[in-house]
């Protein structure tokens, strides 16, 4: 959150850092799975915070210029 302050861009999402996402993740079933618990909320509302963020680049900009590497 600071450095999005600091850097004046807007923050798109804070993950908690809580046992019950290790836990979920050992039992096969991602905590990002259930939006009803704090962790799955705050993946959700990232996610969508994401996809706003790249509708609005992608009206204000053109296309990203495609990069060739040559070895």
């Amino acid at each position: 959150r600071r450095l999005a302050e600091e850097m004046g861009i807007k923050l798109l999402g804070e993950i908690p850092i809580l046992e019950a996402v290790c836990q979920s993740g050992e039992k096969g079933v991602p905590a990002v799975t259930d939006t009803k618990t704090p962790v799955g909320e705050a993946f959700y509302t990232m996610a969508q915070n994401v996809a706003q963020a790249i509708a609005i680049r992608n009206s204000k900009s053109g296309p990203t210029k495609i990069v060739e590497i040559n070895h």
